[in-house]
């Protein structure tokens, strides 16, 4: 009769060839780490971006050069009258009048935030700040469609002189977007840290159960992504790779530190 073969035993007490060493976890940690540093970056972006910055931004911020409208109403300060004539000029030097209804209407305008000088006949100069910002994005039809109308209403003062700088609302608008940014970062940052825990575990071959549940923590706040982007999914997808292949590399976790204990003892 065939005796059964018997398998060696290694000097660690472990059977040898009992488990093989693979890639899994070693990508999984890789990442695990590029994305800590992904959101690490978001947040540190998030931390120094102002409106001011903004200004300065190139106004061909999207791909695909978006651009939205800026529709303006100029009315008197006192009696909420519209006033015809009042002058609207950009940065930039060039202009455009209001109508008999004291609206004005600039089609195609860049993303940006734009300065405009609006002057009239017996009423002060006012210099105001407008924005053309993305203020939704919305799927449609397998396209993006960005809404970008800017609505404003400038209130002008009798009298010789200049009036402060004045932020429209849609200014106002942009900081919301920039406050709405930098939480989404800082939600994203506290998934960052477990991510990087999960990546350290992973590399080491350690903590099978503490890398898991990290990998989890970190690919919940992901599933987000499928609401903001149509590429959103695919970032859901990759975010969940990292939990897959370290659920595949269990046995080669528990080899790891199995083989951990016996060196020691």
């Amino acid at each position: 009769m065939n005796k059964p073969k018997e398998e060696s035993i290694g000097e660690e007490g472990i059977p040898s060839g009992a488990i093989k060493a693979t890639w899994k976890p070693t990508w999984a940690a890789i990442i695990l780490l590029f994305a800590f540093l992904i959101w690490a970056g978001a947040m540190a972006g998030s931390l120094v971006i102002s409106p001011g910055m903004v200004e300065n931004l190139p106004m061909e911020l999207l791909p695909g050069n978006y651009t939205g409208t800026i529709e303006g109403l100029v009315i008197d300060e006192a009696t909420s009258r519209p006033i015809d004539g009042v002058r609207i000029r950009f940065a930039k030097g060039s202009g455009i009048e209001t109508g008999g209804d004291g609206r004005f209407f600039v089609p195609d305008a860049p993303l940006g935030i734009y300065k405009l000088t609006v002057s009239a006949p017996n009423y002060k100069t006012a210099k105001v700040k407008v924005s053309v910002w993305p203020e939704q994005l919305i799927q449609l039809s397998g396209q993006m469609r960005v809404d970008l109308s800017t609505k404003e209403v400038i209130e002008l003062r009798k009298g010789p002189g200049e009036t402060a700088t004045i932020e429209g609302s849609s200014i106002g608008k942009v900081r919301q977007i920039i406050f709405i940014a930098r939480l989404i970062c800082g939600l994203a940052a506290v998934a960052g840290v477990p991510a990087l825990l999960a990546s350290i575990s992973s590399f080491r071959r350690k903590s099978y159960k503490f890398a898991f549940v990290c990998s989890i923590i970190f690919a919940l706040p992901c599933l987000l992504f499928i609401l903001l982007f149509p590429l959103g999914l695919v970032l859901v997808i990759i975010s969940w790779i990292p939990t897959l292949l370290i659920f595949k590399s269990k046995d080669e976790f528990f080899w790891a530190e199995m083989k951990g204990k016996t060196t020691k003892a």
